[in-house]
């Protein structure tokens, strides 16, 4: 299953290996340690684990 935005692609399938969220460093924005910094600390890793529940072992 594949979901489309003006920026980005989420792609959905079966997978046994890990997920991960990257970023292009060759952005300019992104380039900077404290953006990515400050993403990562937005991101809710409990919604995350919550989601997953039931479809992984964790």
């Amino acid at each position: 299953m594949s979901k489309e935005d003006d920026k980005f692609t989420t792609v959905e399938m079966q997978s046994s290996s890990n997920m991960f969220i990257g970023f292009d460093l060759r952005d300019k924005y992104l380039a900077d340690k404290r953006v990515r910094q400050a993403i990562a600390y937005t991101i809710n890793n409990q919604d995350i684990v919550d989601s997953c529940s039931g479809i992984i072992e964790l």
